[in-house]
């Protein structure tokens, strides 16, 4: 099974409330430059011991935004968990 339309924009959403929300703590935004992967990488140090959910967060998004090739309908939900995760945990 692949996703497409919503559930991709539901992928990208969900890293996109991560990084609004550790922009609320203190870390910038993703610039419009800047690759999921790239922020994910210059933001380790403020998601500690998260780090590696963001970096998994910042893969998926990096797949639901750019690969043409079919993602997993599931990485949709595994997104939106991680992403809820993440912003109850980095503070």
């Amino acid at each position: 099974m692949s996703i497409d339309g919503k559930d991709r924009k539901a992928v990208i959403a969900a890293f996109a409330s991560v990084d609004k929300h550790l922009a609320n703590n203190g870390f910038r935004r993703r610039m419009a430059n800047e690759s999921y992967r790239e922020y994910a990488f210059a933001a380790q140090l403020d998601a500690g011991e998260f780090a590696e959910q963001l970096n998994w967060l910042a893969g998926a998004a990096s797949r639901a935004a750019f690969y043409s090739a079919d993602v997993k309908a599931d990485e949709a939900i595994t997104a939106f968990d991680q992403a809820k995760d993440l912003r109850s945990k980095i503070s």
